[in-house]
């Protein structure tokens, strides 16, 4: 039994809550979202307490955290342990460092590489060809004049591999752009 009076009670009832606040490690401020949040009433954007500083600066972390892992997941390193013969990335690495995407299309992890290549084919290669290039914002703004260059960059840097009839099509479009 907890106390054996009262007042034994209430002092313990008081030092299990503080106990409890001390382990979870709570913050002030407003409750969150899904508490807030009534049936049939959308909450209020401009509520008069804001997010307190702690949940603030952990989005931002959490978000810088994510783009990182991201941007590290597109790189091809040639290493002991991983030679580069074996990475397949699940990330696109136009994607990571195209800052007007939203961060969940930023941080999209494809289930397998084939599923990143069939993204990386209609939403990078086969619309037209602009006529500035593509810049890779990954390897510091690296310029690729051609989807031939693309394509080299995309398997040497990233590990984004193109084979099969779709390499077979471009090779062939390539082929036609410098006849004309």
């Amino acid at each position: 039994m907890p106390g054996a009076n009262l007042e034994a009670e209430y002092q313990w009832r008081i030092n299990t809550i503080n106990t409890e606040v001390a382990f979870c490690g709570m913050e002030k401020g407003r409750p969150s979202h899904w508490l807030t949040q009534t049936r049939g009433q959308p909450t209020v954007d401009d509520d008069p307490c804001p997010p307190t500083k702690w949940q603030r600066c952990s989005v931002k972390n959490n978000t810088e955290v994510l783009l990182h892992q991201a941007m590290e997941s597109v790189q091809a390193k040639s290493t002991a342990e991983q030679p580069q013969t074996c990475f397949q990335p699940r990330v696109c690495f136009l994607c990571v460092g195209n800052p007007s995407c939203a961060l969940e299309d930023r941080i999209m992890k494809y289930t397998t590489s084939r599923s990143l290549t069939r993204h990386f084919l209609q939403r990078h290669i086969n619309p037209p060809w602009p006529a500035t290039g593509v810049e890779c914002n990954v390897c510091e703004g690296k310029v690729l004049p051609a989807k031939s260059t693309l394509l080299s960059h995309a398997e040497e840097a990233h590990g984004t591999v193109v084979r099969g009839r779709a390499r077979e099509k471009l090779v062939l479009e390539y082929q036609q752009s410098l006849e004309n």
